[in-house]
């Protein structure tokens, strides 16, 4: 800059183009820090569209696990296809998530898709039910790379696995295109990925030989071997008993509240912000409306359906908030790590706790089934000979009660609303002891960091394929 010789100093005009000029490269950059180009949303589109298809299984088959299990002629093994899917979605969460972030998720990520898209071709083409399983325990561990930070077609997946579930379960062979229907999905997210998704290749910018060598081996083999050791004793009843179409409209209420609450927080979650408190907040009136659930009595089923629609909109928003943590509490670079621990905590607790809840409700009932149903029996004109035979005929139906010796209409009168009253006393305690989960769940809230800094238009990591390459950290 040259000095003016009457004042030493630029004109006005001077001074202000050069502030000008030097502003503009600034606000260039911020505008490149929050662009997000139509390359870009298509592949978010193709990995939110991959998320649903991985998580279908778990609602779909959920539904229709038991009539899957009939038509292929082994009841027994419906209880093992979401088991084994979970399991190994919890291994491939806490194996590949973290070696993502080593070896670059591109490669994951396609392999995931071609791991899900042959195994739902297995499934749906099974002639065994243990066929069905081997597809189930692939597709959960391509299913665990597929998983990422889109949840626009999670939220299908609720609201339509179960009711297709369900229906599938009532006509014939129509199940087998509950894998069929998400082996498209994966096939064309295959190859819009592929011709489309480049992220860097080393996100922590590290030597592939050097990644290889920082492996924990032996700690892989360790988890694995002990989630499969823990697996084994499950005995997890994921289906319902309850008739088809009472089944399909009551599951309709929960899971509508829960895609409810994921829309709430995107239209209000950054209006409202206050993240943390807002997070404690969902988790606190989703763990008291879950503990409500234990008022249940069967002449408030409208109550108690409004109980679950409001826990199940906290849940949403509590839920979905929470994977924002996962994901914006840590350094790019470890979003893998973060990735696959939310994984392992959201699937494999959720076994933990129905594993938990199911033993609870089963022991409650044992001993509850003992003490109401005799006595209002006996109390009705049946036979003590006859109690054994009664209680075994009770879980079975109408047709087996009818041959339980000396039955009459009103002692299966009192004998069903004692069997009533003791299903009642089980989910009363099993709502109740849900409690302990749901204090650990707001301790844990308490000790969030909040995210506020963090929520922010900024752009970290761009596509290696588009205009924006060069402002990546690592390549």
């Amino acid at each position: 800059m040259e000095l003016d010789g009457k004042d030493n100093w630029p004109e006005k005009g001077e001074q202000h183009i050069e502030h000008a000029s030097a502003a503009a490269p600034e606000a260039s950059q911020a505008t490149d820090e929050s662009l997000v180009t139509p390359k870009t949303w298509i592949v978010i589109l193709m990995l939110s569209l991959q998320f649903g298809a991985a998580f279908w299984p778990i609602p779909a088959v959920t539904a229709a696990g038991s009539a899957i299990a009939t038509d292929l002629g082994d009841l027994t093994a419906a209880p093992w296809y979401v088991t084994s899917f979970v399991l190994v979605v919890c291994i491939a969460f806490m194996t590949c998530g973290a070696n993502s972030d080593l070896f670059g998720r591109r490669k994951f990520i396609l392999a995931g898709n071609i791991l899900a898209l042959v195994s739902n071709i297995v499934a749906g083409s099974a002639k065994s039910a243990s066929t069905v399983i081997v597809g189930m325990t692939i597709t959960g561990f391509g299913s665990g790379n597929c998983v990422v930070v889109t949840d626009t077609f999670l939220f299908v997946a609720i609201l339509v696995g179960p009711v297709a579930g369900r229906y599938a379960a009532q006509h014939g062979e129509t199940w087998k295109w509950l894998f069929y229907a998400p082996a498209i999905l994966h096939a064309l997210c295959f190859g819009g990925l592929y011709s489309l998704c480049y992220p860097p290749k080393h996100p922590r910018g590290v030597p592939w030989k050097e990644a290889l060598q920082g492996i924990d081996w032996v700690g892989m083999d360790w988890v694995g071997m002990v989630l499969f050791a823990f697996g084994g004793t499950l005995n997890v009843f994921w289906n319902s008993a309850s008739p088809g179409l009472a089944g399909v409209v009551l599951s309709l209420p929960p899971n509508l509240g829960l895609v409810f609450g994921g829309v709430l927080l995107v239209l209000f979650g950054s209006r409202i912000r206050a993240w943390k408190w807002t997070l404690t907040g969902s988790v606190v009136i989703t763990v008291l409306f879950g503990a409500l659930l234990g008022l249940v009595r069967p002449n408030r089923k409208g109550m108690m359906v409004a109980f679950v629609v409001i826990n199940q909109i906290c849940m949403g928003w509590g839920q979905y908030l929470s994977i924002a943590y996962t994901q914006l509490g840590v350094e790019q670079k470890d979003l893998g790590v973060s990735g696959g621990l939310s994984g392992v905590a959201r699937n494999g607790g959720g076994v933990v706790a129905l594993t938990v809840c199911t033993t609870i409700l089963t022991n409650v009932q044992a001993s509850s089934m003992k003490e109401l149903v005799p006595s209002a029996a006996i109390a009705a004109g049946l036979p003590p000979a006859s109690v054994a035979a009664l209680l075994s005929a009770l879980p079975v139906g109408e047709t087996a009660l009818s041959q339980v010796p000396d039955i009459t209409q009103h002692v299966i009168a009192a004998a069903l609303t004692a069997f009533q009253q003791y299903y009642i006393v089980a989910l009363r305690t099993t709502a109740l002891a849900s409690l302990s989960f749901g204090i650990v769940s707001i301790l844990a809230c308490l000790w969030c960091r909040d995210i506020e800094d963090r929520m922010t238009d900024k752009i970290e990591t761009f596509l290696e394929n588009d205009r924006l390459a060069s402002k990546n950290e690592f390549h």
